[in-house]
């Protein structure tokens, strides 16, 4: 199938995929599978994208991956003027681990996603790999969007990720860039760390903090909303998944332009969400106790509907059942998300 796919290229007879706008493709190594035809059907196709803005790839590490061919792919898509998005699941194998991060610095990304893949192979992201992607960050200086999510909690996965490792010596960035979402899951964190990179998020509006590992997550998020109230930095979407801090409920409650708000929620953020009035959209897992259905007590909800009878812009209200066993009895609602 390849040789025919080569042929109909060779023959101008595939024309259409310099018409292609999203390009989806992985470059796994698959046991008993020869794959050097795959990859040189890919290199020719590659020669005749022109426009595609969006790249999902799914990439491991792996030594058994021919080297050149994989440079010749990564170089390929930095000749591709109109790539505005890329979109990357990466993971390593542990038997055969690769080192070489196949993506390159594009001076046109405006948004850069990257999954790590844990759930076949069980190992951390390598620290060159993490050098390597803080040097597509300081090189990409039009870059807006920055995505990275690393499973927490598997046994043997090793050191934990930080965020300085991934981006780095701060003094590489380019002065020019403004990130305006920050997204990072199963990653530590910290004030300190934060503070270094502000420079280069003093335009943010999304910052997304999920399944930090750190026994001190819940301080670090009291640490980060004070060094953006400092800086002026006021957030329109937040997603923070632990805090005790009230420095993060005085903040999200001081800039009444949010639009999406992902927190778990307490009676405490009663008031904070109730500045909210530019929210639209309210998706919320209640938590429901079995002797509350017996004694038809709706308590749990009804402090909730009452806020969102007073938000002017609300259009659409979602409540989700938590079941007993998930969720801790000290809570009302476990989580709640809210956005445009």
């Amino acid at each position: 199938r390849c040789q025919d796919f080569m042929a109909g290229l060779a023959t101008g007879r595939a024309s259409v995929f310099g018409r292609v706008k999203k390009l989806t493709l992985t470059t796994r190594v698959v046991e008993g599978f020869d794959s050097m035809p795959y990859f040189a059907m890919l290199n020719t196709l590659l020669t005749e994208l022109k426009n595609p803005a969006t790249l999902v790839w799914e990439h491991f590490l792996d030594s058994r991956n021919p080297r050149e061919v994989i440079e010749t792919v990564a170089q390929a898509f930095t000749l591709l003027s109109n790539l505005r998005e890329i979109d990357m699941i990466l993971g390593q194998h542990y038997r055969n681990p690769g080192l070489d991060f196949p993506i390159k610095a594009l001076t046109h990304l405006h948004t850069l996603s990257i999954a790590w893949d844990m759930y076949h192979y069980s190992c951390r992201p390598p620290a060159d790999v993490l050098q390597s992607l803080g040097s597509v960050l300081a090189g990409s200086a039009e870059l807006k969007h920055f995505a990275f999510k690393c499973p927490s909690g598997f046994e043997d996965s090793g050191t934990l990720v930080a965020l300085g490792e991934i981006f780095g010596d701060e003094t590489r960035f380019s002065e020019s860039l403004e990130l305006s979402s920050l997204q990072v899951s199963g990653v530590i964190i910290t004030g300190d760390e934060f503070q270094k990179y502000l420079p280069y998020l003093r335009y943010l509006e999304k910052l997304e903090i999920e399944h930090d590992p750190s026994p001190s997550s819940q301080d670090h998020m009291g640490e980060i909303c004070r060094l953006l109230a400092a800086a002026g930095v006021f957030l329109k979407r937040v997603t923070f998944d632990a805090f005790k801090d009230p420095a993060v409920l005085h903040y999200l409650a001081s800039f009444h332009r949010m639009t999406e708000w992902s927190l778990p929620l307490e009676k405490r953020y009663i008031q904070a969400i109730a500045q909210c009035q530019r929210l639209e959209y309210v998706c919320c897992w209640v938590a429901i106790r079995p002797e509350d259905v017996q004694a038809n007590n709706a308590s749990a909800l009804r402090s909730w509907l009452e806020v969102c009878l007073h938000l002017p812009r609300l259009r659409q209200l979602k409540c989700l059942p938590v079941p007993a066993k998930e969720f801790d009895t000290t809570m009302d609602v476990a989580q709640a998300g809210f956005r445009i």
